[in-house]
């Protein structure tokens, strides 16, 4: 789901412009997050969840939707799509060590070994630089290429440290649903404050209006990532060791 999010945001992105694009997926998240919140719990929002929880989501939708994307999308641009989605295979990796530093869980011998194959598996690709193996443009220079990379892990990082915060705050039984929610108003307000601060409101909608296309593609982008993969994903942060997480 998750992917074929980040695989229609390229695409539109190309014909809107990434930071459009990110805006208005979160906005069209919202509207469906809270339609689904209302018919289940009978408003739209989870006014009833306690401070720490609004707390601890409200840090994740920031870190997670704001941070983490702009990192991994900037990524995109530098190093193409295919060795960014690698890259980001390693978020289990990096919430796996948060896990064991801020909560005190614990990875079996097998867990660790397969961290160990993952990152280096990851390393190998990262510093293969044939042409006919990475996206690596040799007019660009080495530095780059390795700025395009700790975007990219910059982007990985940022999801994993939102995990850690979405982790928290979903203690006990508290509806993954509920959890999104807290997290795309939040990050949907402050993305939004500073487009209407920009004054690049009017200019956001102007221009959707003449691409119908990525208007199409966002939304289904929204459906498969801000609305249903990541309310997934929340629910697999429930139940889950921090080594068997998916991004």
């Amino acid at each position: 789901m998750l992917e074929l999010d980040l695989a229609l945001f390229s695409l539109s992105g190309r014909a809107v412009g990434s930071p459009i694009v990110n805006r208005t997926r979160l906005l069209m998240a919202i509207v469906m997050v809270g339609l689904l919140h209302t018919v289940l719990y009978g408003q739209p929002l989870p006014l009833r969840a306690e401070a720490h929880r609004w707390g601890y989501l409200a840090i994740s939708g920031l870190i997670g939707f704001i941070l983490g994307d702009a990192l991994l999308f900037q990524a995109f641009v530098m190093i193409g799509a295919r060795l960014s989605m690698l890259i980001m295979a390693l978020v289990p990796v990096f919430s796996a060590f948060l896990g064991l530093a801020v909560l005190g869980e614990t990875l079996t011998s097998l867990e660790v070994a397969g961290i160990a194959l993952a990152v280096g598996g990851v390393m190998w690709v990262v510093t293969e630089r044939s042409a006919g193996q990475t996206t690596f443009k040799p007019e660009k220079g080495p530095r780059y290429y390795l700025l395009g990379v700790l975007f990219g892990l910059g982007g990985a990082i940022g999801q994993a440290t939102g995990l850690v915060f979405s982790k928290l705050g979903l203690e006990g039984d508290f509806s993954p649903l509920s959890g999104n929610m807290i997290r795309l108003i939040t990050a949907t307000v402050v993305i939004w404050v500073f487009t209407l601060v920009q004054g690049q409101a009017r200019n956001t909608f102007v221009t959707l209006g003449k691409n119908r296309a990525a208007v199409q593609h966002i939304a289904i982008g929204a459906i498969a990532g801000p609305f249903i993969g990541v309310t997934l994903s929340l629910l697999a942060i429930q139940h889950a060791t921090w080594a068997l997480l998916p991004r």
